[in-house]
């Protein structure tokens, strides 16, 4: 029957002491003295002096060290930017090594304290009589020396006493709190997230072009004919003007441009004081009054001729009578836009300037900016701004079809008038008609100090197609260009809140260069460089008077045509707003924001600002993970404190931390030896029997159980790999129903070929030895046959396989070694410095190889002498993905002056057959903002069926050093394309039946191409072995490159041998 094994307590036995000025090696009569050390009678000592001087700093300092480190995380979660040093911190991107620095303190003061709160746990588990006699002498020591609470935990009394349940308990929650504990770092860091803090700075900002630059900023073909790429934000102010009938007037709007950029930087932006460029971006549309009107219809030729004036008045209106006086009439010949039955042309609205000239055929009537003065201010020699003619159509595109057919011309019958800026003329052909209105703008633009604020910062908005109705989504760049029937705040908009000036008027120097006499010096920039350059290339020119939509001098009645998306805008804001004034104020501050931002890169005129910016940084975020810690730390220092007072009172001896004292406690007493003898040696774990041979000694032991509920299953196989690493980094496996230790093979056996010929010879005896100890050979001889059989290479195909291989000496470091890391490091970028064109040809190859060819047999025919191939040329990036946006921006780099990427397409052979396909700037802007890919079908001949084709990417302009520009081939290419596709084959075989047997016996090769059928080589009439490919995967495996990935729709042909 077992026996519970004696509880051991704790005695105190007097022993003589050895004399404390003795020196040298003790003598016999010692000898007991040392096995048997001192005691102390520690209840006539203080309490103090129970513990080592290591356990009174890890109690006190470590103590002083935890309310440090829970003072700087407090710091840390409740601090703001107001704080410098907090601002430093974050801004620096420390607060995550600051937290892991800190829990790392942290984890080592709680170690520390819960090392000598077991320490004192053990003493008093061991003076209560609460250690059972096999766990004296471990509990002895843990009072000297231990790791921590959970070794206690197997040393505790096995029932629940009295006295025991508070033993365990103490030694749980320790336990868990240390461990707990221990993830610190992980629990704080998750409070950490992404935040924004707003960041001051002062800094000198280029904010215009020299006054003395004498250059065109003008795009080519202007702005109206680009597509803007994204709408910056902009400050405004206005003061709306009071609502009459029969005029929109959107009031004094002054809209400012800021020199910030790039576009992340003005998303971010809060706050801008400092100078900026500023344009007068009112507009204002009357209900004009026709007379003699005639509408003339011939072909594509389209016009309509009369009188026009308007009887109402707005504020600032220079007319022939004077200031805010009547309209005169004035005679205009416009030509009008038609619904032609295509989405662009649904618009319908066209720009017409009409000129009101006096006797000296000078502008006299239009609005004068609020940037200009007008009488009785001085120097009021300012010119009015334009006067325009919106004119819409109505009618179906069958209906106008027939007047222009009939080559008649329209009569106008009725004039329709209501309270809005609109006129109608309706003609005598039901259905067709004519709304215009009159209106008039005077964009004048000065660089000035503003200041320019907003509550946050905001993403700018951008075009977004509509596949389902083959439009733009503008909802947001109406909003933001203020476009909407609703008046919304500058947040909803996205952009600042210009600060109220106390005049908006331009110095005296920038009214008139060298007519007037300039009363000030003129300014260092000059913004009309900009205004000239966003409207250059318009009907009547560009300046400052903005003659935007005026009949075309080229000779197109039809006039110009708005880009799609500035139409679209257009179209929308009317839609919206009922007005043209508010469509005419925001196509006027896109086109100067596109040229504003366009030539930003020149600005060269530097005036200090000061910006606030909303920056994402790395901050705490929450609390909750903080509280939890806390109240660990806590409940951790409350432990320690109960254990401190614990042990003070009840603890009769014993010095916390002394090694004499923890010998002295079980001196004498009876131990249990827990020592064993390891045996290690190399184990083969078979599934198979086989003799002993006693002629062979093995270095290792054959081990097959004789039980199959002994034998290694499958899940502990897995479990023991879990080891297989030749420094033992991981625990061994410890098989549950022999208690044997198991661990990585490869420290004894290396090879565990030796070991496979070692069990080879035992079973089937001395057979001869082949190749299996020389892969290479076997490999060498299977490509040396295949490439006999192949009979013909791809042409240049290493060039496909490129291997950097950089150069570290002739003492390679060990794969341990890590402290040569940084020289392995440093001879690597050496090398690629070195072979810097060859890093960029692997790039650009790399590159290359993200587009390939599609097609099918049924688009290869035969034609005449030869064959006709189509197909198109896909991207492997899914569409709208970032990817391939990143391969747009890429290609747009490679655009300059007049060289674009292009496809080259090429039968060997046949040089002067090669096509070339662009990748023009639309393509490449469509790939970069809306993430599409797509070239239009591409045909081209084939003269000869097994001619390779040969199909590539050119992406650098080389004219200019002399030498031809360098192509790469796209991926799959060059490829015999006709023969792949003209012949159906049968569908691909298993993976292992390249080469079959038929029912004849007769072995037959088929060739691995996924969807086509192909006849058999007896079909064909064709040598098998003539015909045989080498597979692509050798090649590359030949050239040791690493495999590409292929679409199933570029596989290469594949031939794969069994038997």
């Amino acid at each position: 029957m077992p026996t519970k094994a004696p509880g051991f307590q704790e005695t105190v036995h007097p022993t003589p002491t050895m004399p404390l000025n003795q020196e040298g090696p003790p003598s016999s009569d010692n000898v007991h003295n040392l096995m048997f050390p001192p005691s102390y009678d520690t209840t006539r000592m203080r309490h103090v002096s129970r513990f080592d001087k290591n356990a009174i700093f890890a109690m006190t300092g470590g103590l002083l060290i935890i309310l440090i480190c829970v003072a700087f995380l407090c710091f840390l979660w409740f601090g703001n930017e107001d704080n410098s040093v907090w601002r430093h911190i974050v801004i620096t991107n420390w607060v995550s090594r600051s937290i892991t620095i800190t829990s790392l303190i942290l984890r080592w003061s709680v170690t520390a304290q819960a090392v000598v709160m077991t320490s004192m746990i053990a003493a008093l588990l061991l003076q209560m009589s609460q250690t059972p006699l096999t766990q004296a002498a471990a509990v002895s020591l843990a009072v000297c020396s231990n790791r921590g609470p959970h070794e206690l935990i197997f040393r505790l009394p096995h029932s629940l006493g009295s006295r025991s349940w508070l033993f365990w308990l103490v030694v749980l929650l320790m336990t868990c709190i240390t461990t707990l504990l221990q993830f610190t770092s992980t629990a704080l860091l998750s409070d950490v997230g992404s935040g924004i803090i707003i960041d001051s700075q002062s800094l000198k900002i280029s904010y215009g072009i020299n006054s003395s630059f004498g250059g065109s900023l003008a795009a080519s073909g202007g702005y109206i004919d680009a597509r803007p790429l994204s709408y910056p934000a902009f400050a405004e102010y206005t003061e709306p003007a009071s609502p009459r009938d029969g005029i929109t007037d959107t009031g004094l709007s002054i809209r400012a441009f800021l020199p910030i950029d790039p576009r992340s930087s003005r998303e971010a932006l809060i706050s801008y004081k400092g100078m900026a460029t500023v344009m007068d971006t009112r507009v204002a549309c009357m209900r004009p009054t026709f007379a003699n009107v005639t509408v003339q219809s011939y072909g594509i030729y389209r016009w309509i001729a009369g009188s026009v004036w308007t009887k109402l008045k707005v504020p600032r209106m220079n007319t022939t009578l004077g200031m805010d006086e009547e309209v005169q009439p004035s005679h205009f010949n416009c030509s009008y836009s038609l619904d032609q039955g295509d989405p662009d042309s649904s618009l319908r609205i066209s720009f017409c300037n009409v000129y009101f000239m006096d006797e000296n055929d000078d502008r006299d009537t239009g609005i004068i900016s609020d940037m200009e003065p007008i009488p009785p201010e001085p120097y009021t020699a300012s010119s009015p701004g334009g006067m325009y003619l919106i004119i819409n159509t109505t009618g179906a595109h069958t209906d106008w079809n027939e007047v222009n057919n009939a080559g008649r011309n329209l009569r106008i019958e009725t004039v329709v008038q209501d309270k809005s800026e609109w006129t109608t003329l309706e003609s005598d052909v039901k259905g067709l008609s004519f709304v215009m209105t009159l209106c008039s703008f005077d964009p004048v633009v000065q660089d000035m100090n503003i200041t320019a604020t907003r509550t946050k910062g905001g993403a700018e908005p951008m075009a977004r197609w509509l596949n389902s109705t083959s439009t733009y989504d503008t909802e947001a760049i109406l909003a933001q260009l203020g476009g909407t029937k609703d008046h919304l705040s500058y947040d909803d908009r996205g952009i600042f809140k210009l600060a109220k000036k106390e005049s908006w008027l331009t110095p005296p120097s920038i009214i008139d260069r060298g007519t007037y006499w300039e009363s000030s010096p003129a300014p260092p920039a000059d913004p009309y460089y900009i205004l000239s350059g966003a409207f250059d290339g318009l009907p009547g020119g560009g300046g400052y008077l903005i003659n935007l939509f005026g009949p075309d001098d080229s000779g197109d009645a039809n006039g110009i045509r708005l880009n799609r998306l500035h139409g679209e805008v257009f179209k929308e804001t009317i839609k919206a707003t009922g007005s043209a004034a508010w469509a005419i104020q925001a196509l006027v501050t896109s086109l100067y924001s596109m040229a504003y931002y366009d030539y930003i890169f020149q600005f060269d005129i530097p005036a200090p600002a000061d910006l606030k910016a909303e920056q994402v940084v790395t901050r705490p975020v929450s609390i909750k993970f903080l509280m939890v810690v806390l109240a660990l730390l806590s409940l951790h220092l409350a432990l320690m404190i109960f254990a401190t007072l614990w042990f003070s009172q009840r603890a009769k001896d014993g010095l916390i931390g002394g090694s004499w004292a923890a010998v002295a406690r079980i001196s004498g007493q009876p131990t249990d030896d827990w020592l064993a003898k390891a045996n290690q040696h190399a184990v083969v774990i078979s599934n198979y029997n086989r003799p002993e041979n006693p002629m062979f000694s093995t270095p290792y032991r054959f081990q097959r159980a004789p039980q199959p509920d002994r034998e290694m299953k499958v899940w502990e196989r897995k479990r023991a790999r879990a080891t297989a690493a030749a420094p033992p980094y991981f625990k061994p496996y410890e098989k549950p129903e022999t208690k044997e230790m198991y661990i990585d093979g490869a420290l004894y056996h290396n090879c565990p070929v030796w070991v496979a010929h070692h069990e080879k010879r035992l079973i089937w005896g001395d057979w001869e030895t082949c190749d299996i100890l020389n892969c290479n050979r076997i490999w060498e001889s299977f490509l040396t046959e295949n490439s006999q059989l192949h009979g013909r290479f791809i042409p240049d195909g290493e060039q496909r396989y490129i291997r950097i291989n950089p150069d570290l000496g002739e003492n390679v470091p060990r794969l341990d070694d890590v402290s040569m890391m940084e020289e392995v490091e440093r001879k690597t970028s050496r090398y690629l410095k070195q072979n810097r064109e060859l890093v960029k040809e692997t790039a650009h190859r790399l590159i290359t190889s993200t587009f390939f060819f599609e097609t099918d047999p049924s688009r290869i025919k035969h034609v005449g002498n030869g064959f006709r191939c189509q197909g198109r040329i896909l991207c492997r990036f899914v569409d709208r993905s970032d990817d391939l946006k990143a391969l747009g921006k890429f290609l747009q780099a490679q655009v300059s002056g007049s060289f674009e990427p292009y496809f080259t397409i090429q039968e060997q052979g046949y040089p002067s057959n090669e096509i070339t396909v662009l990748l023009s700037e639309d393509t490449i802007n469509t790939m970069c903002v809306r993430g599409n890919f797509e070239l239009d079908v591409i045909e081209f001949r084939a003269n000869k069926e097994f001619s390779p084709i040969h199909m590539s990417l050119c992406l650098e302009d080389n004219s200019s050093s002399g030498s031809s520009n360098r192509s790469f081939p796209i991926s799959g290419f060059p490829r015999e394309l006709v023969d792949e596709h003209r012949q159906p084959g049968p569908p691909r075989p298993p993976v292992n039946s390249g080469l079959r047997r038929d029912s004849s016996g007769r072995r037959r090769f088929w060739n691995n191409r996924p969807m086509h059928n192909q006849g058999s080589i007896d079909e064909h009439g064709l040598d098998a072995l003539g015909n045989l490919t080498l597979s692509q995967r050798l090649t590359e495996l030949q050239s040791g490159s690493n495999m590409f990935n292929v679409s199933p729709s570029e596989t290469e042909q594949v031939y794969e041998l069994e038997g």
